[in-house]
C-alpha cells in the first residue's frame, strides 16, 4: 500500500490539464517531489537576421513583442513509499503507483506550479520517464522506498503561471 511519510514542511507540486481539476501529485499519486532543476536563466531564440556583405555586423529584426525564448527541459527527482508484508509486494505496489503517475503525465500538454519555488509553466509535456535506476529501491522493516526521475519539457518558458481560485493561470 502506498503512503506518504510524515514531512514537517512540504510545499505541493501541482499539475493541471486544461480547465480540469488541479492535481496535487502528493495527495493523488503519493509522489514526493524531492528536487528539481529549473533553469534560472533563459536562452533567447536567435532573431531573424540579414548579413549584408557590404555592412558590419548583422541586421537583426526584433519585433514589438521583444525576444522569444527557447523551450527547455527540467528534471524532477521523485520518491514513493509503500508498506507491505513482504518487500516483493511493496515493490509491486510501487511499480503500480509509478505506472499510474506515468499514465497521468502522458495525457498531453498540461500546466505545472511548484509552491515551494513559485515557478509555474504552461504547455508542459512529459519528455522522459526512465525506469528507476539500479539501487533505487530501499527497504527497511515493512517499508520500501523508490527514487525515480521524471523529465518535463516546457514549450512556453515566458508565461509566468500562478494559482488562482484553484486553477493554474497566467499571472
Amino acid at each position: 500500500m502506498l503512503y506518504v511519510p510524515s514531512i514537517d514542511v512540504y510545499y505541493p507540486f501541482y499539475v493541471q490539464y486544461g480547465s480540469n481539476t488541479l492535481t496535487n501529485v502528493l495527495e493523488t499519486y503519493k509522489v514526493v517531489i524531492k528536487t528539481h532543476d529549473y533553469p534560472v536563466a533563459q536562452k533567447a531564440k536567435a532573431p531573424y537576421k540579414n548579413q549584408w556583405k557590404d555592412e558590419h555586423g548583422d541586421d537583426e529584426y526584433i519585433g514589438s513583442n521583444g525576444l522569444y525564448f527557447e523551450a527547455f527541459t527540467f528534471t524532477l527527482e521523485c520518491a514513493m513509499f509503500a508498506t507491505a508484508l513482504t518487500e516483493a509486494q511493496a515493490i509491486v505496489d510501487l511499480n503500480t503507483g509509478i505506472r499510474a503517475f506515468r499514465t497521468f503525465l502522458s495525457s498531453g500538454l498540461f500546466k505545472v506550479y511548484d509552491e515551494w519555488t513559485g515557478f509555474g509553466f504552461k504547455d508542459v509535456r512529459l519528455s522522459e520517464f526512465p525506469m528507476p535506476e539500479q539501487g533505487a529501491y530501499d527497504s527497511w522493516g515493512e517499508g520500501t522506498r523508490v527514487i525515480f526521475k521524471v523529465v518535463l519539457k516546457v514549450n512556453d518558458p515566458a508565461t509566468h503561471m500562478v494559482i488562482s481560485n484553484n486553477n493554474i493561470v497566467a499571472g
